[in-house]
């Protein structure tokens, strides 16, 4: 077991009067930014006498050690990375799983799991309405849109999106505002309704964006400045707030939109700083080199023709020598065996 993993549920407090409000908590999988999120919700929740977390809803189950395995193996390769300069530097500890079962059992609440992931589900939905009943919905990096049936049934439905609303609408919200050289990037909290990203304005809040910024680190930062806001989101939540209605330039970014700037067939009619620029931003591209797709994490400029030829070099439309030097943040040679072992055993991952 990695070192610092935290295996303990909080237990929640006695209720001696019924809980007025029933929450219901969405997410795909309680870790990395998510992790940090569901944490805090539950915290807040068990700290209210008038709301009691009732069920937390997964994408898929919940293999606690599968995902402890994934931790280890994620801070194994930023290591390795970190000894080869080949990995990006975050400062922030990798928030730890949570062993969503075992608090489940501790804390009595549900783990639903909706058929094939489909939040829309009608048996799923009429389950919600008959036997959970909830009147508060917590979303956290939860990739299902909610269609309206779900949504009648959910009382106030309140979701977490890792951007600026309405400018930074869709997904990749923190690459983009990177992209565009903000000097701050920033979360939303907002009601949902049948349109993504839509619903009106509970709570906003931003990070600084300084010149060593990763987004990895600008995800967390957010995360973390989001869950010390949940306690005053479940108040403005409890007593009716109805939100202040999106205003301004909206904009909403697609998985086109995304794969437009980060999958580059050609990566020769770039110039090494808009390269540099993208890699950034995304923290990865998929760059053809040589005829052949490589998902890079990183690039480094070569002097001359040092080290004879490399099937992973490129040059630039502004003449610049290009290697590709960071894959899975890991250098080449060791790279090529963990994606080896990684195809290999892809279904375990």
């Amino acid at each position: 077991m990695p070192e610092g993993v935290k295996t303990d549920c909080p237990a929640m407090s006695p209720r001696p009067v019924a809980p007025a409000h029933h929450a219901v908590i969405f997410t795909d999988r309680a870790y990395w930014a998510s992790a940090i999120l569901v944490r805090a919700a539950m915290a807040a929740l068990d700290a209210r006498p008038d709301v009691r977390l009732a069920a937390i809803c997964l994408s898929k189950p919940h293999n606690y050690r599968k995902m402890l395995l994934r931790h280890g193996v994620r801070r194994a390769i930023l290591g390795i990375g970190s000894l080869f300069k080949t990995a990006v530097r975050i400062r922030h500890d990798l928030p730890v799983p949570i062993d969503l079962n075992r608090c489940a059992r501790q804390n009595r609440f549900r783990i639903l799991l909706p058929p094939e992931g489909d939040v829309n589900h009608r048996g799923f939905v009429k389950a919600l309405r008959e036997e959970v009943r909830p009147t508060i919905a917590l979303s956290f990096y939860c990739s299902r849109k909610f269609g309206p049936d779900l949504l009648a049934v959910l009382g106030c439905a309140v979701n977490y999106h890792n951007g600026l609303l309405p400018g930074y609408r869709g997904l990749a919200a923190t690459s983009w505002s990177v992209y565009e050289g903000k000097g701050e990037t920033g979360f939303t909290f907002h009601r949902m309704n049948e349109n993504i990203d839509e619903g009106p304005i509970l709570f906003q809040g931003t990070v600084p964006v300084n010149p060593d910024s990763n987004i990895y680190d600008l995800e967390l930062e957010k995360a973390i400045v989001a869950a010390r806001s949940i306690p005053h989101l479940l108040d403005a939540i409890v007593r009716g707030d109805p939100g202040v209605p999106q205003e301004g330039n909206a904009r909403y970014f697609s998985g086109k939109d995304v794969l437009a700037v980060t999958r580059i067939s050609s990566p020769s009619l770039l110039s090494s700083v808009e390269l540099a620029k993208r890699l950034r931003a995304f923290g990865s591209l998929e760059l053809r080199i040589a005829g052949k797709w490589q998902r890079v994490t990183g690039v480094r400029e070569v002097q001359g023709d040092r080290g004879g030829h490399s099937p992973l070099r490129f040059r630039t439309c502004d003449g610049v020598l290009m290697e590709a030097a960071g894959f899975m943040q890991l250098p080449w040679a060791v790279y090529r065996p963990v994606k080896w072992i990684r195809d290999r055993y892809r279904r375990s991952w």
